[in-house]
């Protein structure tokens, strides 16, 4: 019965059929690195809404410190509830049995409830149409240089290697690949290489085999002949199509793989019934193809009292070690960089 519930807020709402607010994926990320956990928000007896979240750590358990659920792989975050559900976030803290909560990838659409903004973050998202060509044709009228220069490229990967050929639905036997090549640029360029932790690579592998409307993955290939080009993991429902994961064959990065992927996709999204076709954070490369903006938020709720208060502590220090690392592994990057 609750399971019906939260997918029927889901369907109801469209801030609320992103993949990512699914029961499906929440219980994706319970199976693969658990416990995630569903506070039952009630009035009277009657269920308004659910708010899913996980803990970092172990440690994070023991001081009640929360996150969204499948951390740095949800790019979602809010309580899956009516319209006319209205609550603080200290309420909702409260309720949750929770000392303090870091969250991202909240939308507007959440503050109705009656939750503070903190720091505004824009995404870029693209609203679609019914027609591939229609779609292609409307961006040749306002990005003329850049379809131009594509379609050229496609021309010379067409001439030299052999016809192009994308697989939206390729399955999980690519999924090696496409891990294999994202740890490799995260090491090239110094970035944190979150698929080293094996449950992210996990959660790839139940999502692609998860054939739920709310949530399922999308493993997708691009080939110029019997060259690989590029591929995309991504996580789709009826009406919306995350772009998530992608990869591309640097030995052609001068024919812009990665943007040839991206109009495939967007041309299978249509051709699926999706309606939107979400980025998520902002991205100079996805600018080529005319994103309207949107806003979400990120933040840190605390509760009153001595346990909020050392949760704000150990939040604090946390983020200046992760920024310590991340300032060590791009001089480590730049080192290799320099070296080679």
């Amino acid at each position: 019965m609750e399971i019906e519930l939260w997918s029927v807020f889901c369907e109801s709402d469209a801030s609320l059929s992103h993949p990512c607010f699914s029961f499906a994926f929440a219980h994706t990320m319970h199976r693969v690195r658990p416990p995630v956990f569903v506070a039952v928000l009630e009035k009277f007896g009657r269920t308004l809404g659910f708010l899913p979240f996980q803990f970092p750590s172990p440690a994070a358990r023991v001081v009640r410190w929360g996150e969204r659920v499948g951390g740095i792989l949800g790019d979602r975050f809010g309580v899956i509830a009516a319209e006319s559900l209205g609550l603080s976030s200290a309420q909702l803290l409260h309720l949750a049995g929770l000392n303090s909560l870091v969250y991202s990838f909240l939308p507007e659409e959440q503050l109705r409830h009656g939750f503070a903004p903190q720091r505004a973050v824009i995404g870029q998202r693209l609203r679609l149409g019914d027609d591939p060509a229609l779609f292609w044709s409307g961006l040749k009228a306002s990005s003329h240089k850049f379809t131009q220069g594509l379609e050229r490229k496609e021309r010379v990967l067409t001439r030299e290697l052999g016809p192009l050929r994308m697989t939206f639905q390729a399955g999980a036997s690519e999924l090696p690949r496409l891990v294999a090549v994202k740890r490799e640029q995260y090491r090239r360029t110094g970035a944190r290489d979150i698929l080293a932790d094996r449950w992210r690579v996990g959660a790839f592998e139940e999502l692609l085999c998860t054939a739920d409307g709310h949530c399922t993955g999308v493993l997708s290939t691009l080939f110029a002949g019997d060259t690989w080009l590029a591929s995309h993991l991504g996580i789709m429902s009826r009406s919306v199509f995350h772009h998530w994961f992608p990869v591309y064959n640097t030995d052609w990065a001068k024919c812009s793989p990665g943007h040839i992927m991206t109009k495939e996709l967007i041309g299978a999204a249509i051709k699926a019934g999706v309606l939107v076709f979400d980025f998520a954070a902002y991205g100079d490369y996805k600018d080529f193809f005319r994103p309207e903006p949107y806003t979400f938020h990120s933040g840190f709720w605390r509760a009153d009292g001595f346990g909020g208060l050392l949760n704000n502590i150990a939040v604090s220090l946390s983020w200046r070690f992760a920024r310590l690392k991340r300032s060590h592994r791009a001089r480590r990057a730049a080192l290799r960089l320099k070296v080679g």
